[in-house]
């Protein structure tokens, strides 16, 4: 890739390609389709999704898969750009048009719950490990209800197996707590419990209770 320039080619006045990441083509195995964000008003132009290449590598990109989601990969670890949800960031149970970056109302970047990168992250976030053995399949803690609270998370099967990352997360508790993803806590007063539940299925969810609504966030 061009780091940011577009370097002239032998032979031609052309420059090195555009691509966009997300071109309709090459979907995960675990889905139908994929964005195409040449026809996707929120993708069409999001620095994240379009590299300058080499033209080779440009044709390998139109005919290798592989060649296809190595990037995609490299787009999630430096930007968390995960249009599809593939990645760790979810896709799961989400109303409307929501993989990812795409559409206004995902819940991985909805106002609630927004994936971030780890440079995004404050300087108080907080680091949670989440442990399906020792949690009942839960992480939770009480915590101010701050109007913005950042949280680095991870999960395990047990003590003895090696934590997955799962995502960073920008949470609006005062959103949360509005729509009954979490609950005031009684003691002590004026704080609230967050709690991530991690069920039978591959999800990670933000859930006040068992009875109550679940928020996708991530996969594990």
């Amino acid at each position: 890739m061009a780091g940011g320039k577009r370097p002239e080619r032998v032979g031609t006045k052309n420059r090195w390609s555009i691509h966009h990441l997300y071109s309709g083509k090459f979907p995960h195995l675990s889905q139908e389709d994929t964005l195409h964000a040449a026809y996707d008003g929120n993708h069409m132009t999001h620095s994240a999704g379009l590299i300058a290449v080499h033209p080779v590598l440009d044709a390998m990109l139109d005919e290798y898969p592989f060649m296809s989601w190595m990037l995609r990969g490299y787009a999630f670890r430096k930007f968390g750009y995960d249009p599809d949800g593939v990645f760790g960031s979810g896709g799961a149970e989400r109303p409307g048009d929501s993989r990812g970056y795409r559409g206004e109302i995902g819940i991985m970047h909805s106002e609630l719950c927004r994936l971030i990168t780890e440079a995004e992250l404050g300087p108080t976030f907080r680091m949670w490990t989440g442990n399906d053995e020792a949690g009942h399949r839960s992480h939770h803690a009480v915590i101010p209800p701050d109007a913005s609270c950042h949280i680095a998370l991870s999960w395990r099967e047990s003590q003895r197996s090696a934590p997955r990352f799962v995502g960073n997360f920008r949470l609006d508790l005062g959103g949360l707590l509005e729509h009954g993803y979490i609950r005031w806590e009684n003691r002590p007063e004026n704080m609230v419990r967050l709690r991530f539940f991690h069920p039978e299925d591959d999800g990670i969810y933000i859930q006040a209770n068992l009875s109550g609504p679940r928020l996708p966030v991530g996969s594990f």
